[in-house]
């Protein structure tokens, strides 16, 4: 192990001074980690577990064997075309995970938040932030990913990380743009809340505690990743300008994890399986050759000797410092501690975490929480036997099919030459090669009779086995979008579906204290640690204006507001369906409306059901006085026939 070549000192959020970090330190951290792999190593079956999950929702039934590199396009359909897999897997993790992301992902923003009606512009500049870390980071598409595992392999897990991201900068006076040093565009580098999705063949994590209780109770929890060279420095490159501490970058960069640099660190990394008979991926070994021409002809000291990639790890750990003799406040309290190491040999980043709870910043979750940890089957695995015997019956009809259009039969290949005998061609004539003047036709070619009388009934086995995978899954057809006819009233059909909705329910349950729960907190917990008080412009999403965002009066207030998302939304945490009937009563009792603000009350509690832009509609109190005008106008009684008060006319 090459030995860094000066001691490194990073910081600690509240504290003064920077912490030196010794070699020995290094080492032992580096000890930590090389156990945490050896035990990751070991967790093969879990693996396989998951590869055949992957190929059954694929449908991917063939081998590489079956489908040659030489093979052409045509043949590799012909082939696998003789063997067909009932969607079974895919139909029913593909029901849960639509489910889970319409509930959590189709609402704006993903994150709503509720705030006092006293506090409302503290809750929008919240809101407003979150918002703007969502889109820019993407998280949709990882929560989804991450639904799709839980579906597939009952394990699923996220990362929520404050963590660097670009950011174009440009001049606000486009005249002027370029024709000074100052106003040249350029690229930043940022910090948000960035969420990642764990890859379930690479993560690892404590496996003597519970799944969902990882982040809380564990010992450690991380990842494992390939960078290529470029990316690796482009990861480096962004920590620096953040202003984060890196360490041992060149000891690191020119680190071994195989035999070669130009070979790829595959002792701790594992592939997904192929799930295509078009092996369109080809092997890793085959990828971009950074060395082949990334390091140009300079050839000194200087330059470093990278390798063509590298194993990237990020782990976070929960500590005893002084086991490490890391000489920190508190040396002797467990505490949380960010790692990221390359091949496995050189720490390049660390840093203390402080989040909400005192939990990882990896969560980890289970669609079925029963205590049986990675034993617990998944919707997928539930599904495998029913696939495999819907699959079964499928293809003896097929191939009774093919047998019937296409007859077995015995033939002389002295007198009928085989490819003609083969021949796919319906209409193909089959010549003799010599005359027959001893033997007779059927000496040549003779066919055998085929009866497919046991096969007919197939089809009508399959229907029972799918309506049983419903069963098995709590999904009815209508969930599907399948429709049936019935006599059932609208009532019925809407009791129905809710009731259908029961389980995934319970799933979006597990989701939502698992994951949810804790991730929503870390949000507002990073925010209000980290946020720059320069970063205080954001757009908001219920007036479609840019809010200016007071972060020191924020941060007084910001862990009274509470966060919603799609299980637990704004109308649920506000209780707006008991502030509507409220308001109903309060607008049909002159004593009450005289005791409220209705105009405020109307604004909070649409506010609350996400109406966006009402402020758009507020009108100056001179015009508010004229509506009220008009309003009383329309109201008041018509007056009465005659001239004479009460309706009467003058005597004559």
């Amino acid at each position: 192990m090459a030995e860094p070549k000066k001691r490194v000192e990073i910081t600690i959020p509240g504290v003064t001074q920077p912490i030196p970090v010794s070699r020995k330190t290094h080492d032992s951290l580096i000890n930590l980690l090389q156990e945490i792999q050896r035990v990751h190593r070991r967790n093969e079956l879990f693996r396989d577990k998951l590869r055949i999950i992957d190929r059954a929702y694929a449908c991917y039934t063939s081998t590489e064997d079956q489908a040659q590199r030489e093979e052409v396009a045509a043949k590799i359909i012909d082939a696998s075309g003789l063997h067909f897999t009932t969607p079974v897997v895919l139909s029913q993790v593909d029901s849960i995970v639509a489910f889970l992301s319409e509930l959590y992902l189709s609402g704006y923003p993903i994150f709503p938040v509720v705030a006092p009606p006293d506090q409302v512009a503290f809750g929008e500049a919240l809101e407003a932030i979150i918002d703007n870390h969502s889109i820019r980071g993407r998280w949709p598409r990882q929560i989804n990913k991450m639904f799709r595992d839980g579906g597939k392999y009952n394990v699923c897990g996220i990362e929520l990380e404050w963590a660097p991201i670009g950011n174009l900068s440009i001049s606000k006076n486009i005249e002027e743009m370029g024709t000074t040093q100052d106003n040249q565009p350029s690229l930043e580098v940022d910090q948000i809340n960035r969420m990642w999705s764990l890859d379930m063949y690479n993560t690892f994590w404590d496996q003597l505690v519970d799944i969902p209780d990882v982040s809380e109770f564990g010992d450690y929890i991380g990842f494992n990743a390939l960078f290529t060279r470029g990316r690796m420095k482009k990861y480096i490159s962004d920590l620096d300008k953040a202003g984060e501490v890196t360490m041992n970058v060149r000891a690191g960069l020119e680190s071994l994890e195989g035999a070669s640099r130009d070979d790829v660190p595959r002792e701790h990394y594992w592939e997904k399986p192929i799930i295509s008979n078009f092996n369109i991926i080809e092997d890793i070994n085959q990828n971009t050759n950074w060395l082949a021409w990334a390091t140009g002809e300079k050839d000194d000291d200087s330059r470093i000797d990278y390798s063509n990639k590298y194993l990237f790890t990020k782990f976070y750990s929960r500590i005893v410092p002084d086991d490490h003799d890391l000489s920190v406040p508190d040396p002797n309290t467990p505490q949380i501690w960010k790692f990221v190491a390359v091949n496995n040999s050189h720490i390049i980043h660390m840093k203390k975490v402080i989040s909400a709870f005192d939990m990882f910043p990896m969560h980890l979750g289970q669609f079925t929480d029963d205590g049986f940890r990675m034993q617990t089957k998944s919707v997928a695995e539930q599904q495998l036997a029913i696939q495999d015997a819907t699959t079964e019956l499928v293809n003896i009809r097929l191939n009774s099919a093919r047998r019937a259009i296409s007859d077995r039969a015995i033939y002389n290949p002295a007198l009928v030459d085989p490819v003609d005998a083969n021949s796919r061609l319906p209409a193909a004539k089959i010549p003799i090669k010599q005359n027959l003047k001893t033997a007779d036709l059927r000496s040549a070619y003779l066919p055998i009779p085929f009866d497919d009388g046991g096969t007919a009934s197939a089809f009508n086995d399959i229907f029972p086995m799918l309506q049983l995978s419903e069963f098995m899954g709590g999904l009815n057809s209508a969930r599907q979008g399948a429709f049936r006819r019935g006599n059932r009233t609208l009532g019925e059909f809407s009791e129905i579906m809710s009731n259908s909705d029961m389980r995934s329910r319970m799933i979006a349950l597990m989701m939502e204290y698992q994951i949810f729960t804790p991730v929503k907190n870390q949000l507002k917990g990073n925010i209000l640690l980290f946020q720059k008080a320069d970063q205080n412009q954001f757009l908001s999403n219920r007036t479609d204006k840019i809010v200016e965002v007071n972060l020191e009066e924020l941060r007084s207030e910001i862990l009274d507001f509470k966060v919603a998302d799609g299980y637990l939304p704004t109308s649920l945490l506000a209780n707006t369906e008991a502030v509507t009937t409220g308001f109903q009563l309060i607008g049909s009792s002159p004593l009450l409306a005289a005791g409220f603000n209705l105009p405020g009350l109307f604004t909070h509690m649409m506010s609350l059901i996400g109406m966006r832009g009402l402020d758009k509609f507020r009108v100056d109190q001179t015009q508010q006085q004229q509506n009220l005008q008009q309003a009383q106008a329309a109201e008041a009684p018509p007056p009465g026939p005659g001239g004479q008060p009460g309706g009467g006319t003058p005597a004559g």
